[in-house]
């Protein structure tokens, strides 16, 4: 007769090795959001989750066999909002990471942009910096779509699109909160985030999806002989970054805006149902 009992040497070999490799394995393996996105986080998926099921959550609960769950819906639109936002951090860090690189390196060798001339500037392209670009550009659009997923789930109907989002849910109830979310989802404010579709001009975003590479712009860099400083400005690109402005804003600042308004909008649909209670 064999036994199926454990070896105590198995598991304390285990444990050890599991030990072992998580101290090992995290640092490349994960990634966090800032505290003050990760706490919004988990008080809306206490809100989601939290037993007993919330009032106004129980009508998203099938009501007959083989109906539509919308909680489970809602839930799992969450579950994705939360990593397309900590995937648009992820390249945000990146952005930031490389600009800062760039900068380094050009600051180290100042004296030769000094001696190049006041008249002269070199100029470069960065194919790491365009691709976590676009990455970032994609990112932040993935998780606007998964967040008219939760939006459409809490008024019981299919919603796959920001775009579309507002126009899917009308009708819907509740109507206090249908009528809160429609006005932050009007289109003259979701401009900077996907583009005006009354414009004949595409967004980045479709531009890179289904067109053309863009990439994050040029570098111009020269010595300023009046103010005596070294002068990195990132021109062109799908930002359209102007040549040596009065005051000239990294790729990064630019992009800081644009994640600072997703998640403003995200967190404020998310408030406007009822799921998150904090500013």
């Amino acid at each position: 007769m064999t036994s199926d009992r454990v070896p105590p040497e198995f598991i304390a070999n285990s444990l050890l090795l599991h030990a072992l490799m998580r101290e090992m394995l995290e640092p490349v393996t994960r990634f966090e959001l800032p505290e003050s996105v990760e706490s919004r986080i988990r008080e809306i998926g206490a809100q989601l989750h939290g037993e007993p099921t919330k009032r106004a959550l129980l009508r998203l609960k099938p009501s007959r066999p083989g109906a539509v769950d919308w909680l489970e819906r809602l839930s799992r639109g969450f579950e994705s909002t939360h990593e397309g936002l900590a995937a648009s951090h992820f390249h945000y860090q990146r952005v930031c990471e490389i600009e800062e690189q760039i900068r380094q390196v050009c600051e180290s060798r100042a004296e030769a942009f000094r001696d190049f001339g006041s008249h002269g500037t070199f100029g470069f392209g960065s194919r790491p910096l365009s691709f976590e670009y676009a990455a970032l550009t994609f990112a932040l659009r993935r998780t606007l779509d998964y967040l008219a997923i939760c939006i459409g789930s809490y008024f019981k109907t299919d919603s796959y699109s920001i775009r579309n989002a507002a126009r899917a849910i009308d009708g819907r109830l509740p109507s206090t909160a249908r009528k809160r979310v429609q006005r932050r989802l009007r289109p003259e404010g979701l401009i900077s985030l996907i583009g005006d579709p009354s414009s004949n001009r595409r967004s980045v975003r479709d531009e890179l999806a289904h067109y053309r590479a863009i990439d994050s712009g040029v570098f111009n860099v020269r010595w300023d002989h009046e103010t005596d400083d070294l002068q990195i400005v990132l021109v062109g690109g799908g930002e359209n970054l102007p040549i040596f402005p009065e005051e000239p804003r990294d790729l990064s600042e630019v992009l800081a805006d644009r994640l600072n308004t997703t998640e403003g909008l995200i967190f404020g649909c998310f408030r406007d149902i009822g799921l998150l209670l904090t500013s």
